[in-house]
Protein backbone atom coordinates (compact mmCIF):
# COMPACT_ATOMS: atom_id res chain seq x y z
CA UNK A 1 0.00 0.00 0.00
CA UNK A 2 2.88 1.80 0.78
CA UNK A 3 4.33 1.74 -2.29
CA UNK A 4 1.27 2.49 -4.42
CA UNK A 5 1.35 5.70 -2.62
CA UNK A 6 4.35 6.67 -3.55
CA UNK A 7 3.52 5.71 -7.50
CA UNK A 8 0.15 7.89 -7.12
CA UNK A 9 2.63 10.95 -5.69
CA UNK A 10 4.78 10.51 -8.21
CA UNK A 11 2.58 10.80 -10.83
CA UNK A 12 1.08 14.03 -9.75
CA UNK A 13 4.25 15.24 -9.05
CA UNK A 14 5.34 14.21 -12.34
CA UNK A 15 2.58 15.66 -14.20
CA UNK A 16 2.66 19.12 -13.11
CA UNK A 17 5.63 20.17 -15.53
CA UNK A 18 3.50 18.88 -18.33
CA UNK A 19 0.21 21.44 -17.25
CA UNK A 20 2.45 24.12 -16.81
CA UNK A 21 4.14 23.99 -20.56
CA UNK A 22 1.12 22.62 -22.17
CA UNK A 23 0.03 26.08 -20.69
CA UNK A 24 2.25 28.17 -21.59
CA UNK A 25 2.16 26.53 -25.17
CA UNK A 26 -1.50 27.46 -25.80
CA UNK A 27 -0.27 31.06 -25.58
CA UNK A 28 2.31 30.25 -27.81
CA UNK A 29 0.25 27.97 -30.03
CA UNK A 30 -2.08 31.59 -30.02
CA UNK A 31 0.79 33.99 -30.84
CA UNK A 32 2.25 32.26 -34.04
CA UNK A 33 -0.53 29.98 -35.49
CA UNK A 34 1.72 29.35 -38.37
CA UNK A 35 4.44 26.36 -38.36
CA UNK A 36 6.69 28.11 -36.32
CA UNK A 37 4.29 28.10 -33.51
CA UNK A 38 3.58 23.86 -33.70
CA UNK A 39 7.24 23.51 -34.17
CA UNK A 40 7.88 25.68 -30.65
CA UNK A 41 5.31 23.68 -28.86
CA UNK A 42 6.11 20.34 -30.01
CA UNK A 43 9.95 20.83 -28.45
CA UNK A 44 8.52 22.47 -25.41
CA UNK A 45 6.61 19.43 -24.71
CA UNK A 46 8.64 16.72 -25.54
CA UNK A 47 11.27 19.01 -23.03
CA UNK A 48 7.59 18.62 -20.58
CA UNK A 49 8.01 15.33 -21.09
CA UNK A 50 11.46 14.44 -19.84
CA UNK A 51 10.95 16.99 -17.39
CA UNK A 52 7.94 15.03 -15.79
CA UNK A 53 10.00 11.46 -16.27
CA UNK A 54 12.85 12.70 -14.14
CA UNK A 55 10.70 14.30 -11.56
CA UNK A 56 8.92 10.51 -11.69
CA UNK A 57 12.02 8.74 -11.38
CA UNK A 58 13.36 11.10 -8.61
CA UNK A 59 10.28 11.31 -6.01
CA UNK A 60 10.00 7.47 -7.15
CA UNK A 61 13.78 6.87 -5.08
CA UNK A 62 13.65 9.57 -2.22
CA UNK A 63 9.60 9.66 -1.26
CA UNK A 64 6.98 12.11 -1.64
CA UNK A 65 7.59 13.88 1.66
CA UNK A 66 11.27 14.09 1.10
CA UNK A 67 10.60 15.86 -2.76
CA UNK A 68 8.42 18.58 -1.63
CA UNK A 69 9.75 19.37 1.69
CA UNK A 70 12.65 22.27 2.33
CA UNK A 71 15.82 20.69 2.82
CA UNK A 72 18.02 23.72 4.19
CA UNK A 73 18.23 24.59 7.79
CA UNK A 74 19.72 27.84 9.59
CA UNK A 75 22.78 27.80 11.66
CA UNK A 76 21.22 30.31 14.16
CA UNK A 77 19.00 27.20 15.49
CA UNK A 78 21.41 24.74 16.21
CA UNK A 79 22.73 25.19 19.53
CA UNK A 80 19.08 27.17 21.53
CA UNK A 81 19.76 28.56 24.59
CA UNK A 82 16.23 29.47 26.77
CA UNK A 83 15.66 33.00 27.44
CA UNK A 84 16.39 32.64 30.88
CA UNK A 85 20.34 32.32 29.81
CA UNK A 86 20.78 28.93 31.49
Amino acid sequence: MKRFIIIICAIILGFTPILGIATICLFVYDALTNIKGIILCSILMLFSLFLAHKIFKWVLLIGPLKAISHHTSSSDLDNLKSRDGK
